[in-house]
């Protein structure tokens, strides 16, 4: 009976406290330290975003660093634990000292020093915002990042089918150049054996002309003249007549030698 009445009178603040350094599944959060004679709060942020709403209805850190205060709490003053708190009666393992824990009253000297112990609380309750503000930038800025991968990876999957495409492409075209260099080829050689074939037939035809009335006696270019002359004085001559001294002594008549006109052709 005097144990729940002690209890009751202790405040609820300090109980959910010890309750909180209790909990095993916080430690990471907050826990006590290493002797047992104060608590620390590892991460302000988890223990403002999951602690604070689970105990004591709030997410307000700085509104908790005012109670400590109020009864009496004092931060450590190491740099490497900025959010320790120690209290002379507030230990690992001793809740029964709770009791002896009192809320501050309000005279001057005690007002006067929850005072200077709430300004580094208020500079920390500053700093904890900052970090706040810089853990949300951080968040948004790792789900632009994610998009950003995501974005990056779907233009190199892109870029390596362009790619893929191109080199595609490169071996079709070429493979239609070499067809088409081939056709050419093909159609300069056809052209080719077709004149070496006109060139043979005129070559054969020129022969064959060379070759007609091989009988016939073929006057060169420059003796056309001479014979033409001759020809001329050959019928100029007067009309064969009859006189004695034509007649043989047969009493036949001698005539002309044959001149053999039709073996004579023109070039």
């Amino acid at each position: 009976m005097s144990k729940s009445r002690s209890q009751s009178s202790i405040p609820a603040f300090l109980q959910k406290t010890y309750d909180i350094l209790e909990n095993p599944q916080l430690q990471d959060i907050v826990g006590w330290n290493e002797d047992g004679s104060g608590f620390l709060v590892k991460n302000v942020i988890a223990f403002q975003d999951q602690v604070l709403p689970m105990y004591f209805k709030h997410r307000n850190f700085a509104s908790f660093v005012r109670q400590m205060n109020m009864y009496g709490f004092h931060k450590s003053r190491s740099d490497q634990k900025e959010n320790e708190f120690i209290h002379p009666h507030f230990k690992k393992d001793q809740r029964n000292l709770l009791k002896k824990i009192k809320r501050k009253s309000g005279e001057h000297g005690e007002d006067q020093f929850a005072i200077m112990e709430l300004k580094p609380h208020r500079n920390q309750n500053i700093s904890d915002k900052q970090i706040q503000q810089i853990m949300t930038k951080q968040q948004e800025l790792e789900k632009v990042c994610k998009i950003l991968i995501e974005q990056n990876n779907k233009i190199l999957h892109c870029n390596q089918q362009l790619r893929n495409q191109l080199v595609q492409e490169r071996f079709n075209g070429n493979k239609k150049l070499q067809k088409l260099k081939d056709y050419f080829l093909g159609q300069q050689q056809i052209q080719d054996d077709c004149l070496q074939k006109r060139a043979l037939e005129d070559l054969i035809q020129s022969d064959n002309e060379e070759l007609i009335l091989p009988s016939q006696k073929k006057v060169k270019g420059e003796d056309s003249d001479s014979t033409i002359d001759k020809m001329e004085q050959l019928y100029d001559q007067q009309p064969l007549m009859l006189t004695n001294s034509l007649v043989d002594n047969d009493g036949m008549i001698q005539l002309i030698d044959d001149h053999q006109f039709n073996d004579i052709c023109f070039d």
